[in-house]
């Protein structure tokens, strides 16, 4: 039978399926049989790592990513949490502050003596970095920063004379 399609083999062997051979490749196959199961089992343990590990590496860096990602999230919502129970402390404290009769009065009679200690006891109270009494019209009387404490004496004489 003559198939002009099929491609003939040149060595006059034939082979049951003719485009299905080994491809020749020019190394000495003179191993043992021990060697030989070796490298049957090696090589493609080795294929398989070298396309494995890659894809785990990627992987578990998409998951860190991820779970980065919903740490700084809760984090977020920790932190907006206390901001706003903050806000609402200081809220609170602004209230006693202006509704104080104590720094009302020290506010009318330019007492620096009652004015420095209440800003003092604010501070401990609310652990303040910095805190100032002004006036209805926006004159600051006097403030405490993270140095200490100080009146400004030339705010407090335009408020007697004015």
């Amino acid at each position: 039978m003559h198939l002009p399609h099929l491609p003939r083999s040149a060595g006059g062997g034939s082979y049951p399926w003719p485009g299905l051979r080994f491809p020749y490749i020019p190394i000495r196959w003179n191993f043992s049989l021990s060697t030989k199961l070796i490298l049957l089992v090696v090589i493609p343990l080795a294929l398989t790592s070298v396309v494995t590990l890659p894809l785990t590496m990627t992987d578990l860096n998409k998951l860190a990513a991820v779970t980065n990602i919903e740490w700084l999230e809760d984090e977020i919502l920790l932190v907006d949490t206390h901001l706003v129970a903050f806000e609402h402390q200081i809220e609170m404290e602004s209230i006693h502050l202006t509704q104080s009769p104590v720094v009302m009065e020290a506010v009318r009679n330019s007492d620096d003596g009652t004015i420095k200690s209440f800003l003092l006891s604010s501070k401990a109270r609310m652990g303040f970095q910095y805190l100032q009494i002004v006036d209805q019209y926006g004159v600051r009387l006097g403030f405490w920063d993270q140095s200490g404490v100080a009146l400004d004496q030339k705010f407090i004489d335009e408020v007697e004379s004015g």
